[in-house]
Formats: C-alpha cells, sequence, structure tokens
C-alpha cells in the first residue's frame, strides 16, 4: 500500500469488544473492512450501469405501455367519444329550446289577437255610438 496515515475514530462499545476478541490487529481489520466496502461501492456502481440491457429496458418499457399507457389512451378515447355525443344531444336540446320559444310567441301573438264575441260587439257599438 505504500505511505500509511492516521486516523482516529469512535465505534460503538459492542463493535469494538469484538474488535478486541479477534487476533488480528484493529487497523488491519479496519483496513480490510474499509477496502471491503469501497470495492462493494465501486461493483455496485459497475453493476448498475452494465448489467441492465437493452432487452431489460425494452421489456420494462413493453410492460409499462401495455399496462399504463394503453388503458390510460382507451379511457381518453371513450372519454372524447362520450363529449362528442352529449356535445351533439345539447346542441339539438338547444334547437328544440329555440323551436318551442318560436312556437310559444306565436301562440302567444294568437291568443291575444283574438278577440271574443262580445269584445267584438263593444266595439262595434263603440264605433256606431261616437259622432263624426
Amino acid at each position: 500500500m505504500g505511505e500509511t496515515k492516521g486516523i482516529a475514530i469512535r465505534l460503538d462499545k459492542e463493535l469494538y469488544n469484538q474488535i478486541q476478541c479477534l487476533k488480528l490487529p484493529r487497523n488491519e481489520i479496519i483496513q480490510e473492512a474499509i477496502l471491503q466496502y469501497l470495492n462493494k461501492e465501486n461493483k455496485s456502481s459497475i453493476i448498475l450501469q452494465e448489467d441492465i440491457s437493452d432487452d431489460v429496458y425494452a421489456e420494462v418499457y413493453s410492460t409499462l405501455h401495455n399496462t399504463e399507457i394503453v388503458p390510460l389512451k382507451q379511457k381518453n378515447q371513450y372519454q372524447d367519444e362520450l363529449i362528442s355525443i352529449l356535445q351533439s344531444q345539447l346542441s339539438e336540446i338547444k334547437k328544440d329550446k329555440e323551436f318551442l320559444q318560436q312556437q310559444v310567441q306565436f301562440l302567444t301573438k294568437i291568443v291575444e289577437s283574438k278577440t271574443t264575441i262580445f269584445e267584438r260587439i263593444k266595439k262595434k257599438l263603440a264605433a256606431s255610438n261616437q259622432p263624426d
């Protein structure tokens, strides 16, 4: 390893007692533990970068696409169709409303323009009683 440097560390009492029971010197035990930890860290980062193949990505994408995206697209398409149907029904209801309003206005005019027989006789009498 070459030149060595000192490090002061504090350990949990149980861990310290376990190290004391071993036959190896403390600094060798700690140095070995640090080397194992560093090697494990390097290997895990390499594994993450290299072990995931394109096939795995394709499989994950395919699974997500089939289980999440396709059902959402179908639901969206169904809702678009439903909106279209409701809009056409609303348009028909608006046309019906306009027609009924026109009919009400027409019938109101007819009722207002029709006078009873008594009203007509009264108008004739009033016209004949007026001096010319």
